[in-house]
């Protein structure tokens, strides 16, 4: 069955998203990538 599906690129701003949990922690984190996770999510 086909389904329409977006496929969105994620890009640390570090070296890694461990990187980014690390320097930013996770609530943070979540925010930035809301958006791009679950579009009108974002602040």
């Amino acid at each position: 069955m086909e389904r329409d599906l977006a496929a969105t690129v994620l890009t640390p701003a570090h070296g890694d998203f461990n990187d980014d949990l690390r320097a930013f922690g996770p609530r943070a984190l979540a925010v930035r990538l809301a958006p791009l996770l679950c579009p009108g999510t974002g602040p």
